[in-house]
């Protein structure tokens, strides 16, 4: 018993000194973000992706939110933007939600935006279900999320739908976990795979809180675009201002466009990543499935931008703190949570690092499940022949 207290408490104290070196690491990180935004602050520019939201916002009730006369004479009149201005491509709910900011000038709007999106961030760190000052960190660090909030992005607030969604799926709170992923309703193209698992599990309590969430959003459509919005938003996402610049894109579909692959080429490598997604979310337990499905969504939906890799971070964490997990998995995990990839930018025609990252550390890590699930089957064969020997 004398022996165990010092041992206590040396492992205490160094618990104690690794949080406060994640801590300090996470500081460093969000004072590169001030430099970043103080340098290169795209949200007050005719590229900004907030812009798009406030005209958004400003046509919402008014039957025009996806008239391209409209919005570019709002943001001519905003920033004097002239050929390139930013197209609204979200659905009429999400003008709705943003009719309050429109309501203020541009600049204090943005402001109260990105205070949003930080007490969104603040928040997912609170309740993420591991270590907060690893996901401090991750967080603090993440260069996807540095680039959402230098170009005003909407991703901070979804990730924390998307992570509230998850913890409360964990803990059997599926009703209110369903109404978060709702809110995926922003981006639903990199939410389908997870709600494609959530219905392979079966937890139809949580597909009820989806559905509710879903009537309330269309509701919301309807009320802020008007009876003709399904027609206008299709014709808005399948035009040019749908997909700008797709060769940038992050996922699968910029990959094979910065290669100049052929079409069917992407859809093959579409169903191998789909298979071996669905599976690895088949051999783990619903949590880290869920993160998995996730990033999983972001590779293959057809629209994603470097801030989407964003909704790496769940993944990233579970991995961080998955016991059991190889740590040559965990080293990728904390390699690909700095910004070291992203510090050789996209070349177009040739592809970028950040193009890689998320097919490599999804192969990774069904890489990981895949040797973890065949040392348990042999330790379970181990002690079924054990007991026959006893026997």
């Amino acid at each position: 018993m004398t022996e165990t207290v010092p041992v206590r408490a040396s492992a205490t104290y160094q618990n104690r000194v690794a949080a406060a070196a994640l801590i300090a690491v996470a500081a460093a990180g969000i004072a590169v973000l001030g430099a970043l935004l103080s340098a290169g602050d795209r949200a007050s520019t005719c590229g900004s992706d907030f812009l798009n939201f406030y005209t958004g916002g400003k046509l919402a009730f008014s039957g025009n939110i996806y008239s391209p006369g409209a919005e570019a004479r709002i943001q001519s009149q905003l920033m004097g933007c002239g050929p390139s201005w930013e197209q609204f491509c979200r659905l009429p709910y999400f003008a709705g939600l943003l009719w309050p900011f429109a309501q203020l000038p541009f600049a204090a709007a943005l402001a109260v935006w990105r205070c949003i999106c930080v007490a969104a961030v603040l928040v997912f760190i609170w309740m993420w279900p591991g270590p907060r000052p690893v996901t401090l960190a991750v967080c603090g660090w993440s260069f996807p999320l540095m680039v959402a909030f230098a170009y005003g992005q909407d991703v901070p607030i979804l990730l924390l739908a998307a992570g509230a969604g998850i913890a409360l799926l964990g803990t059997r709170r599926d009703f209110a976990a369903g109404l978060c992923l709702a809110m995926g309703a922003a981006k639903p193209h990199l939410f389908v795979i997870l709600v494609l698992v959530i219905l392979v599990r079966r937890r139809w309590r949580a597909v009820a809180g989806l559905a509710a969430g879903g009537f309330v959003l269309a509701a919301g459509c309807f009320l802020a675009g008007g009876f003709r919005w399904p027609l206008d938003f299709w014709r808005t996402v399948r035009g040019p201002a749908g997909s700008p610049r797709p060769s940038t894109m992050i996922n699968l579909h910029g990959a094979i466009l910065a290669l100049r692959a052929p079409w069917w080429m992407e859809a093959a490598l579409a169903i191998a990543f789909l298979a071996l997604i669905v599976w690895a979310c088949s051999q783990v337990p619903l949590q880290p499935g869920l993160a998995l499905a996730l990033a999983g969504g972001v590779l293959l939906g057809g629209h994603s931008y470097l801030y989407d890799l964003v909704f790496l971070i769940p993944l990233l964490l579970t991995v961080l703190s998955w016991p059991g997990v190889a740590r040559w998995l965990k080293w990728a995990a904390a390699f690909s949570a700095s910004p070291v990839l992203y510090l050789t930018p996209i070349s177009i025609p040739s592809p970028g690092l950040a193009h890689f990252l998320l097919p490599v550390f999804l192969i990774l890590t069904s890489l990981a499940i895949y040797l973890a699930r065949g040392r348990c089957m042999r330790l379970a064969l181990r002690q079924r022949t054990a007991r026959a020997g006893d026997g």
